[in-house]
């Protein structure tokens, strides 16, 4: 890229729209030069349909980043039924265990306490005995 030369006139733009403001477009003229009304209308045009391209890339990383914070939201619900789901299991089988404790031998009742009492790091299944 050539540097930028510091003989001439140096033109602005602001891309930037009602909310936000994208960059600044920079251009030189030759010593002497003007911008005619067409080009100073062609340069215009450029620079409304740069805004609009920008605006638009923006709009649609947004819409991106909706979609993915839905989709963890989506993600997060399931996993919270599904453990819901797993601990009420477990409650019913503790329940069950407990029910059956009262007719077992004292080393079964221990050993019935234990699994009910033990998450495995693998889920919510019971220690073996």
């Amino acid at each position: 890229m050539p540097p930028l030369t510091t003989s001439g006139t140096t033109l602005k733009w602001r891309l930037m729209d009602s909310h936000t403001q994208y960059g600044i477009l920079l251009a030189t003229l030759p010593a002497g030069r003007h911008l005619s009304h067409d080009q100073q209308q062609l340069v215009d045009t450029l620079v409304e349909q740069l805004t609009a391209t920008l605006a638009l890339d923006r709009h649609r990383e947004k819409q991106q980043q909706l979609i993915v914070m839905e989709e963890r939201a989506t993600i997060a619900r399931e996993l919270h039924d599904s453990i819901a789901q797993s601990l009420s299991c477990m409650k019913m089988q503790v329940s069950c265990l407990q029910m059956q404790d009262e007719g077992m031998p004292r080393a079964a009742n221990s050993c019935s306490a234990r699994s009910a009492t033990s998450l495995t790091p693998r889920g919510f299944s019971f220690a073996s005995c």
